[in-house]
């Protein structure tokens, strides 16, 4: 029988096809054997079957050649130089670089940027402040006079702050330690709170002095027209004393104002029998002026010295202070005999003084007074209409005599 072999070259293999009918095949069978043109020589990369062994490149485990990968395991872009293999393609999950210093951290490689986390971002072996080329790092600012506030034309950047400096700038005297954001605005000609405003200018300001209208330009202000201001405004003043500020002949009505600093321990009860003086002398209210002063008698004997003086000052007076003989005559009349005057050594012992503190230029005691008999009389009583005496403050209830200015 004739049998034809049909031979075709494929690269440097030779197939033969087998003819159907042919005694050694039933049908066309595909057979490879070497093609005496393929040499065989060492197989490299470049997409040929060198070696005539049916394996390209990296499918042939006698391949020669070829590049380094090294294993990006936080598919960062950098690889790890512990973790290397060799072929023709780059396998995937490889890279080429191996400058990667931390393959489990995608955010730690050459191309990251440094930051203040206590870590290498970027593989140069440099830590925060030590690189160069840190980045975000917080400013600081010296803070010269250690108030808490730095000043804005010192700041520095760096992951800790140095020693002398805090994160604020806002400091507009970093050269006193009280002006600072947080400082209380006074009358000091200084933006002490560092916002721009100085003293008067400033709502927060504290501490400001109190003016008083002086609309009739006596001198003296109105209690009931108070002003704060740092400067002193036109037309007020520094006094409230003025009990009628239409009226210029009316001026100074706090004289003689009993403050409790005197005899400070002699102060008792308001006993609420005297009404409250409001300026002027209303005789329709029950008071009487003499000398250029206004009065109020208690003519009943129903409170003791301290009670006496306390409903005195509670009603805006003291206890009368006579200045001479002829109002030690007129107060004893008022109150209609024996009566409480404001006179008391209670402070030292036979230094007398007026519960007002002021001067002690006239006395007039009954012959062999004071005495302090018992050692416990410490305060005033007008005996007869010319003359005192010294009494205790408590115990004794008297009929009494306020004075207001």
């Amino acid at each position: 029988m004739l049998t034809l072999l049909l031979s075709i070259t494929l690269g440097c293999r030779t197939r033969t096809e087998v003819p159907l009918g042919d005694s050694s095949a039933d049908s066309m069978d595909t057979v490879e054997s070497a093609d005496s043109d393929c040499t065989p020589a060492e197989e490299v990369c470049d997409g040929v079957d060198n070696d005539c062994d049916g394996l390209v490149d990296d499918a042939d485990e006698d391949r020669t050649g070829g590049s380094i990968w090294y294993l990006d395991h936080d598919a960062d872009g950098y690889g790890d130089v512990e973790f290397a293999t060799l072929a023709c393609t780059q396998p995937g999950g490889f890279v080429a670089d191996s400058t990667d210093c931390d393959d489990v951290l995608a955010s730690r490689h050459p191309g990251a940027t440094e930051v203040c986390d206590g870590v290498d971002n970027d593989c140069d072996g440099l830590i925060d402040g030590q690189d160069d080329s840190l980045s975000g790092a917080p400013t600081w600012y010296a803070d010269s006079d250690g108030d808490g506030y730095g000043g804005a034309a010192t700041g520095d950047h760096a992951c800790v702050a140095p020693a002398g400096t805090v994160g604020d700038s806002d400091d507009c005297d970093d050269g006193d330690p009280t002006v600072h954001p947080d400082a209380d605005e006074v009358c000091n000609d200084l933006d002490d709170d560092c916002d721009g405003l100085i003293d008067g200018q400033d709502d927060s300001v504290i501490g400001a002095p109190t003016w008083y209208d002086d609309a009739d330009g006596d001198g003296y202000g109105d209690a009931g027209a108070p002003l704060d201001a740092c400067t002193q405004p036109h037309g007020t003043v520094a006094n409230s004393a003025d009990c009628d500020d239409s009226d210029a002949s009316i001026g100074d009505c706090s004289a003689g104002w009993d403050d409790g600093t005197i005899c400070s321990s002699r102060f008792g009860t308001d006993d609420g029998l005297v009404p409250a003086w409001s300026g002027g002398c209303d005789t329709t209210a029950g008071f009487t002026s003499y000398g250029g002063h206004c009065y109020y008698a208690v003519t009943t004997e129903g409170s003791d010295w301290d009670d006496a003086r306390a409903s005195c000052v509670a009603a805006g007076g003291s206890l009368a202070m006579p200045g001479d003989v002829s109002e030690t005559t007129f107060l004893y009349t008022l109150a209609g005999g024996t009566s409480f005057a404001g006179g008391c050594d209670d402070d030292v012992e036979g230094t007398w003084t007026w519960v007002t503190g002021e001067p002690w230029a006239y006395e007039d005691w009954v012959s062999g007074e004071p005495n302090n008999d018992g050692g416990i009389e410490d305060c005033m009583e007008l005996r007869t209409s010319t003359s005192w005496n010294d009494i205790p403050c408590d115990g004794y209830l008297r009929a009494y005599t306020c004075e207001f200015e």
